[in-house]
């Protein structure tokens, strides 16, 4: 039976906008107050200039590689476990063994926000990292997981709506 879990697809460019937006402003503002301030020299405004470009360019980088792939759709099938979603806006679909695929639930910091990293043979998938997925959704994704493979979820402690299946397990055994 397959048994499918959906978040909301995001583009590329509405989650590069989210994330350089406010790298952006305050860069906007530093420009305007240096280049309008007649107490600073041409060489200190030249030398901000260089500074900023360069850390546009290093941010740039940095927020792309944090922001390009996104996990859409989970898929539980058979012993498989399909995570499908985009690449920039390329879509992918990896399938991986469920068996030798691990699921560990992480909180953000400084935020509430939780996300999954499930990781197998060197690859890693981040569900919910841009808040993109309902919490139900999550639930149920780390329960029917739980189901399949009877593994230890780390992080648990993270969702306290997860403890009554463990405690269901617990005394089923």
């Amino acid at each position: 039976m397959t048994v499918s879990f959906k978040g909301e697809k995001i583009s590329f460019w509405s989650r590069l906008l989210k994330k350089i937006a406010p790298v952006i402003l305050v860069l906007a503002i530093f420009y305007f107050r240096i280049t309008n301030n007649q107490n600073y020299s041409d060489n200190y405004k030249l030398t901000f200039y260089i500074l900023g470009v360069i850390a546009i360019v290093i941010g740039c980088y940095y927020h792309v590689r944090d922001i390009r792939t996104v996990v859409t759709e989970v898929r539980f099938f058979e012993d498989k476990f399909q995570v499908l979603g985009l690449d920039f806006n390329s879509k992918f679909d990896d399938t991986l063994n469920i068996n030798e695929t691990t699921i560990e639930i992480k909180q953000k910091e400084k935020s509430e926000r939780l996300y999954l990293e499930i990781f197998s043979d060197f690859k890693y998938y981040y569900i919910n990292s841009y808040s993109d997925w309902s919490r139900e959704t999550l639930i149920n994704l780390v329960k029917e997981y739980q189901k399949r493979t009877n593994k230890t979820i780390f992080g648990e402690d993270l969702m306290p709506e997860l403890n009554q299946l463990s405690n269901d397990t617990l005394q089923r055994n």
